[in-house]
């Protein structure tokens, strides 16, 4: 991925200056999965409903 992308690859380095960040694996992993084609958009979404 931060080969075919490199606006995500600066993003990613960015991120790597949080030490808290760089330090953990599920972070990474996380940031990776946010920002692939696999990434629920509609994740924490819930539909409401309003009646009139």
């Amino acid at each position: 991925m931060l080969k075919e992308d490199p606006e995500l690859k600066k993003a990613f380095e960015a991120r790597l200056q949080d030490k808290a960040f760089a330090e953990d694996p599920r972070a990474r992993m996380d940031f990776f999965y946010q920002h692939s084609a696999y990434y629920d958009q509609a994740y924490r979404t819930y539909p409401v409903l309003m009646e009139y």
